[in-house]
């Protein structure tokens, strides 16, 4: 394989490769030809037409061109192009757009998976996910990407993965990473989604105030600070871990 150099990466995203490729375990160089490459089959994958379809209905939603956003199918966000420091993700068919997370998101997220993966894929539990999109609906399609997520050995092994885009489960943990740029009740809906697709646990991390709001149920819902523990043996076993712990 031959080397790649990229020069003049801004900082966030310089961030976000590397902590995606601790998480991955491959080298940074690994991580951007690896993305690389799925974007590329992604553009292979879509038809010209549909493409073109895609980026009108894109543009439109990014300006705000008409009335209601158009509804997306899933063919047709997979076909959707890439930006650089965008997040994209597919609530109920609307094209959701979010920025890039920056570098103390990116720190805490780390943290976490470190957590997750020391209690749940090093032990065999399962495997830690890091910005990888679950397919959470199919009708109309939801498509989330969480910071951090945990899927049990025992769910993975039924579901088959090799040709699929997105997993089509919801994860046993999902961990969001607060940034600026979310709203309350955007979070909230997130986090339901996530347990109406059969996630056991969802924490909402708040880097700002150093807390997690921990969601087990739409009527079971708690916020932890200093001083407190996180008990996540719901979704992996053992796993107990300080909220502190979390802001080192």
């Amino acid at each position: 394989m031959s080397n790649l150099t990229v020069k003049g990466i801004p900082e966030a995203l310089h961030e976000q490769l590397r902590v995606a490729a601790e998480a991955s375990r491959r080298s940074l160089n690994g991580e951007i030809i690896h993305r690389l490459e799925r974007s590329l089959d992604v553009e292979v994958m879509a038809s010209s037409v549909v493409r073109e379809r895609n980026v009108a209905a894109y543009l439109a939603g990014v300006t705000g061109r008409g009335a209601e956003p158009e509804i997306l199918t899933l063919t047709e966000f997979i076909a959707l192009p890439e930006e650089d420091l965008v997040r994209m993700e597919l609530a109920g068919g609307r094209l959701v757009r979010e920025p890039a997370p920056g570098f103390r998101h990116g720190r805490v997220a780390a943290r976490i998976n470190r957590v997750l993966w020391e209690a749940g894929e090093g032990p065999g539990h399962g495997q830690v996910f890091f910005d990888m999109g679950f397919l959470l609906t199919r009708d109309p399609p939801t498509v989330r990407v969480p910071d951090i997520a945990f899927v049990s050995a025992a769910r993975l092994a039924e579901h088959s993965t090799d040709d699929e885009v997105f997993l089509a489960i919801a994860p046993d943990l999902a961990a969001e990473v607060l940034s600026p740029s979310n709203s309350a009740s955007e979070i909230q809906r997130k986090a339901f989604e996530y347990l109406d697709a059969g996630a056991r646990l969802v924490w909402i991390v708040d880097p700002s105030v150093a807390t997690v709001t921990v969601y087990r149920a739409r009527d079971d819902i708690r916020v932890l600070g200093a001083g407190e523990t996180l008990d996540g043996t719901a979704a992996i076993p053992g796993l107990v871990v300080e909220v502190a712990e979390l802001f080192v």
